[in-house]
């Protein structure tokens, strides 16, 4: 039982970790920052998780245009 919920709780700390850390990565896009600048200050951003971060801001700021 104790367990259970140990892993309940690291599983929602993962997915917050994961939202603030696509927040502060969008946050810095939006300041104009660079990729290799924005993976110097995020600390563990692989070109994967900063692509789909990248993907979703262009895409959401060209519906944003229309």
């Amino acid at each position: 039982m104790e367990e259970k919920k140990l892993k309940e709780i690291d599983i929602k700390l993962e997915k917050l970790t994961y939202l603030l850390q696509s927040f502060i990565v969008l946050q810095l896009i939006e300041k104009g920052l660079g990729r290799e600048d924005i993976r110097f200050i995020v600390k563990g951003l692989d070109n994967r998780d900063y692509s789909r971060i990248y993907g979703a801001y262009k895409r959401s700021s060209t519906k944003k245009d229309k």
